[in-house]
């Protein structure tokens, strides 16, 4: 778990808007701030819950897992990187190779998913202890849905 504020410098130091020497503006993080909290949202609705907490302030926790910190900063960056343009903002290709593969991992490993119902055959018995006759068929019809 990181602060806001450490994920915003490190993205920020990744396309050269951030260093010990020149420290980023303080609109610049308010910037990278709503960029933060914009694209955690979109995960959100992508299906992607990492139990991340959107930020009021930029000091405030994020309640990242750690192994997706690396990919949040990596998007961050590139997510940020049109906004602080002053002439030697890069996004490198391993920069955006590191984004895309962070997403990926996030991806794998946070997006829910729905399992399919099984559908059963006509053959499928109900279990032991059926009664057969006209009316107590001991097998499943076919097409019925279990449940998980």
């Amino acid at each position: 778990m990181t602060t806001g504020t450490k994920i915003i410098e490190r993205a920020l130091s990744e396309i050269n808007a951030h260093s010990a020497v020149m420290p980023a503006p303080p609109e610049s993080y308010s910037v990278a701030l709503v960029k933060l909290n914009s694209m955690i949202a979109t995960w959100l609705k992508k299906g992607i819950d990492m139990g991340a907490a959107q930020l009021t302030v930029a000091g405030d926790e994020l309640y990242e897992p750690e192994d997706a910190t690396n990919g949040i900063v990596y998007n961050l960056a590139i997510h940020c990187a049109p906004s602080m343009d002053n002439g030697t903002t890069v996004v490198s290709r391993e920069l955006r190779a590191l984004a895309i593969k962070g997403e990926n991992d996030i991806s794998d490993f946070y997006q829910k998913f729905n399992t399919p119902k099984k559908k059963t055959s006509s053959t499928l018995p109900r279990g032991a202890g059926n009664k057969t006759g006209l009316w107590n068929d001991p097998f499943f019809p076919k097409g019925h849905e279990l449940d998980g």
